[in-house]
């Protein structure tokens, strides 16, 4: 019996959660056992439900959030893409009010799927970029770390 491959679950995350906002197909496609490597210390969600947050997060400080998948790698359970990221900051976005400006930023993610669902996500985004183009000061990066 054939499955979805790990591109497919990995590229449906991206489009329908990410793009779209549908935080309800986060169950479907994530996890529960979920872990985010992210770079950002203290301040890194924690499983499914800190991915959700993570999301809503993002899409109300940038209503317009898109990830635009550049190029797409897949092997075996492992799925790697390079990406761009775009937004207005029209809504508040880790404690700052919105700047009204245009962001962009490049950014590399690493999936591990499993059994159809995403297990693992390693991702490198370029932070101070994307603060430096919001015109966020530097006790905004701080919090990053």
């Amino acid at each position: 019996m054939f499955g979805v491959a790990p591109a497919t679950v990995v590229g449906r995350y991206i489009d329908e959660c990410w793009n779209r906002g549908r935080i309800d197909l986060v169950d479907e496609l994530v996890d529960a056992d979920f872990i985010d490597h992210l770079p950002f210390g203290s301040q890194s969600p924690d499983g499914i439900d800190g991915l959700k947050a993570m999301i809503e997060t993002v899409r109300l400080g940038f209503s317009d959030f898109r990830i635009d998948v550049e190029d797409m790698i897949a092997e075996d359970d492992r799925v790697v893409t390079r990406f761009l990221a775009t937004g207005t900051h029209d809504g508040p976005f880790f404690g700052s009010l919105p700047s009204h400006r245009r962001a962009q930023i490049d950014g590399i993610a690493i999936f591990r799927v499993e059994h159809h669902q995403i297990l693992d996500q390693w991702c490198m985004v370029d932070c101070n970029r994307l603060m430096q183009q919001l015109g966020i000061g530097e006790e905004m990066l701080a919090l990053q770390q």
